[in-house]
């Protein structure tokens, strides 16, 4: 009963996690789209106002989009191993490596442009590359909790070698 329950709930996790990717691939289509419509008619679309601001703003929603659906495809190989029951492997170790880097890059990306946009005094376009305090504070709290769940799998896989050894 047990078992059938959790892989329900690693089930229900994998569907959140595809409509994610999809959603996630739909949005930054659609933000290209924009920009490029932008770009190419900046009166029609903005009232003549096309600004480096804008630009670099689009350019940042693009990367941050990129780094939420790399990260939504490492999530992805993660539960699908799950799911079959590989837990101690290589490959979930990869995973949260590169869902660790992808956001310390993401939160770094986003810093940097909070200051540039209170620096230049311009609101953004798009919230989601701002950064505010409680962002920080998530983003640094996730970080550390990907790093001990990639340490715990590290370990596990070396005692499951260990244990491999042994028989």
């Amino acid at each position: 009963m047990r078992e059938k329950l959790i892989k329900f709930v690693l089930g229900l996790a994998q569907v959140a996690i595809d409509l994610g990717i999809v959603a996630t691939f739909f949005t930054a289509f659609a933000t290209v789209i924009a920009g490029i419509c932008c770009l190419v008619s900046p009166r029609t679309f903005l009232g003549g106002h096309l600004t480096i601001n804008l630009v670099i703003q689009g350019l940042v929603a693009v990367i941050v989009a990129a780094l939420a659906f790399a990260g939504l495809l490492a999530t992805h190989r993660l539960l699908d191993n799950l799911n079959r029951g590989h837990y101690f492997i290589a490959a979930n170790c990869q995973a949260l490596q590169q869902l660790l880097w992808l956001e310390i890059a993401g939160l770094i990306i986003s810093g940097i442009t909070t200051i540039w946009l209170r620096l230049v005094q311009v609101k953004p376009f798009v919230s989601f590359i701002v950064m505010t305090e409680d962002n920080f504070s998530d983003g640094i709290g996730f970080i550390v909790f990907l790093l001990i769940i990639y340490l715990i799998f590290k370990r596990g896989i070396a005692l499951q070698q260990d244990a491999d050894n042994i028989i």
